[in-house]
């Protein structure tokens, strides 16, 4: 599993409480996860400074779980993600 970063939206399949995935100020559209396997499992995103930006939380019908429109954020990290994955839309 890798994270995908090269392409748009970008892929996220790993989550970690340490590593910043992108350092700097950019503004997201929205988030979408999909693929997560049970209704219990949760994605969170933060900024690069841990501040909550995002929390998607599992569904008994298991569909895909996306966010309103988030904004300007300083960086990202995933620091939660019980499975599958999460796509970062962004301009």
């Amino acid at each position: 599993m890798a994270n995908e970063l090269k392409n748009h939206p970008w892929e996220i399949d790993t989550a970690s409480t340490t590593v910043v995935l992108w350092t700097r100020r950019f503004k997201v559209d929205h988030f979408a996860w999909q693929g997560y396997t049970d209704q219990t499992h949760v994605a969170t995103v933060l900024d690069q400074n841990d501040r909550p930006v995002w929390q998607g939380n599992g569904t008994t019908d298991l569909e895909t779980i996306e966010s309103s429109t988030i904004g300007w954020i300083n960086g990202l990290k995933v620091s939660a993600l019980g499975s599958g994955k999460l796509y970062v839309f962004f301009e």
